[in-house]
């Protein structure tokens, strides 16, 4: 039987909880659409546009040189430490568009560059100590409740971002507009901060002294290997599909922003709804079910994408429908079990590091991915091709390899070692 949370417990979810909704806010706002609005807006070209939607992902690689210093500085001093740092920056780039017609475009380029790397590299840094923090505060047998909870005050405020956006860039933009934005990331940004900061620290468990050592995992070396790649595959194949369906129904269906905008508020949407089933059912069947029904899902959404992009199935309420549906059921099952099975494995000793690279890898794949398949798109020469019934374009190819490799997934999931259900869930 799993014990209730007790009221310490709740208070202090409730706590990680609120930091959630205002640091998903503050990061979405200066790392998100946003951002590379104003880099169009100064004249970026795709390539460096490629290089900014990429420096969050890459510089979360620093994860895994900063672990050697959490023994020394503690989970709550590294991460809050991080997280003010980050905070800091935001204010630089709250003030660099009123500079705009003072230094120029190209410098103006080049300074938000730098604080965007000086931003992503205190964050990259200080995450290593984060979820090795929550899995030291929240017990085992609560750990899918808190984790469906995490992430509905995340998709939460991502649907804040987009009705926000919506009503910013339904009008001309300008450089103030931008300015006002990011004012808003470090508003958002020093309110987690204040929660973060009111979060309980615990000492630096063992676990997370000692250096990692792959003999020394609850699933083996063989294991650790095929949840890197599970993750690689699914992480990669997600990140390209949340992009390359934009520029399908900018490009050929014409679609204005506010439908695009439309259409991301109902998966968020869709999203949260899934995240209150999976409160407490996680802790209750285990991750495994999840993960497996993200996977099933996210082939249906990319083989709806493919068949849409080859002509075979039209724009339709019901289609648009199915779309939102296996798209939100994939993702927030993903997100939830993921993390969950992470925490399950994690090693006696190196914890740590192993949480550093678990997150490293999800990161690189969630860079890599666009990157590489963007450089597809933008080279494909072929244009339309009949091929029976079928039109066949570059984006039809595209969601046909992401279905695929998000089946073949599966093969590196099913390997991985099988866990016990609780018996019953956490009370709420």
């Amino acid at each position: 039987m799993i014990a209730a949370p007790g009221r310490d417990l709740r208070n202090t979810v409730w706590r990680i909880n609120l930091f959630q909704l205002f640091n998903t806010a503050s990061f979405t706002l200066v790392n998100g659409v946003p951002m590379i609005l104003f880099f169009r807006e100064l004249g970026a070209s795709d390539f460096l546009l490629g290089i900014v939607a990429s420096l969050g992902p890459l510089l979360n690689l620093l994860q895994i040189p900063a672990t050697r210093y959490l023994p020394q500085i503690g989970y709550q001093r590294l991460v809050v430490g991080g997280w003010s740092l980050r905070t800091g920056f935001i204010a630089g780039m709250a003030l660099l568009p009123w500079a705009v017609p003072r230094i120029g475009h190209e410098a103006a380029t080049a300074t938000m560059l730098f604080l965007l790397l000086a931003y992503n590299a205190s964050r990259g840094a200080s995450l290593c100590g984060f979820l090795p923090w929550m899995a030291s505060l929240i017990p085992e047998g609560s750990r899918g409740w808190y984790l469906a909870r995490d992430l509905f005050f995340s998709a939460a405020a991502n649907l804040l971002i987009l009705a926000s956006s919506f009503l910013l860039f339904r009008g001309p933009s300008s450089l103030t507009t931008f300015s006002w934005i990011f004012w808003g990331s470090f508003a958002a940004g020093i309110c987690s901060l204040s929660l973060l900061q009111k979060v309980p620290d615990v000492p630096v468990a063992v676990a997370d002294r000692s250096g990692f050592k792959g003999t020394q995992k609850p699933c083996g070396s063989r294991g650790l290997l095929d949840l890197l790649v599970f993750n690689a595959l699914t992480a990669s194949s997600l990140a390209a599909g949340a992009v390359f369906w934009v520029p399908l129904l900018q490009a050929e269906y014409r679609w204005s922003p506010a439908a695009l905008f439309g259409l991301l508020a109902s998966q968020s949407g869709v999203i949260l709804l899934c995240l209150v089933f999976l409160r407490n059912r996680i802790d209750r069947f285990g991750n495994r079910p999840a993960l497996f029904a993200s996977v099933f899902a996210m082939v249906i959404c990319f083989v709806l994408w493919m068949a849409i992009a080859a002509r075979q199935l039209p724009i339709h309420p019901i289609t648009l429908a199915m779309l939102v549906g296996s798209w939100g059921i994939g993702f927030s099952c993903f997100q939830v079990g993921n993390v969950h099975l992470a925490m399950q494995l994690a090693p006696r000793e190196g914890r740590s590091e192993y949480f550093a690279r678990f997150s490293v890898v999800n990161s690189l794949a969630l860079g890599a991915g666009p990157i590489l398949w963007g450089g597809f798109l933008a080279s494909f020469r072929g244009g339309h091709r009949s091929i029976g019934p079928w039109e066949i374009d570059a984006y039809a190819i595209l969601f046909l390899c992401l279905s695929l490799l998000m089946a073949a997934s599966l093969f590196f999931l099913a390997r991985l070692p099988g866990e016990k259900p609780s018996e019953s869930p956490p009370a709420r």
